[in-house]
């Protein structure tokens, strides 16, 4: 292939040089010809492929280390969002179980209180009671003594 077309190349040469003179194409040059521009065009673009590598790489790579920029950032917003997070709910648990101590206070003084009241209602029924008897014995010394008074 490279043979055939180094041969047309200088063919193309020599039929340059030779001016004033009708050179018939055959189907044979026409394909050549054809040939000849697309490998020119193939090259061309291989050629810039190559110059352009190295840009493309450098591209990729910054583009690489955005990306990686941009997911440390959203890991570190992720991490205060997370310790955020966790401080808010460690403080929500602190709330509730200073409301349940403050409950669990509240209905121990209630409970207490109850027991003071109970005591001294018992204590009012005895004295009450005590009272009572007190009557009662009065009541019966009397009956006595004016029973034995009124024997006499």
């Amino acid at each position: 292939f490279t043979f055939l077309v180094d041969e047309h190349r200088r063919f193309d040469v020599a039929s340059a040089k030779l001016s004033g003179s009708d050179q018939e194409e055959t189907e044979k040059h026409m394909l050549l010809d054809d040939l000849l521009a697309h490998l020119e065009d193939t090259q061309i673009k291989a050629a810039e492929a190559k110059s352009t590598a190295p840009q493309e790489k450098d591209q990729v790579e910054q583009d690489g280390n955005f990306v990686r920029e941009m997911a440390m950032q959203t890991m570190k917003r992720r991490a205060k969002n997370l310790a955020a997070a966790m401080e808010v709910e460690s403080e929500r648990e602190r709330t509730s179980r200073d409301k349940e101590l403050e409950f669990e206070r509240f209905k121990f003084e209630s409970e207490m209180k109850q027991r003071e009241i109970d005591r001294d209602e018992r204590r009012a029924e005895r004295e009450h009671q005590l009272t009572l008897a007190r009557i009662e014995s009065e009541k019966m010394s009397c009956l006595l003594k004016a029973v034995l008074d009124g024997r006499k």
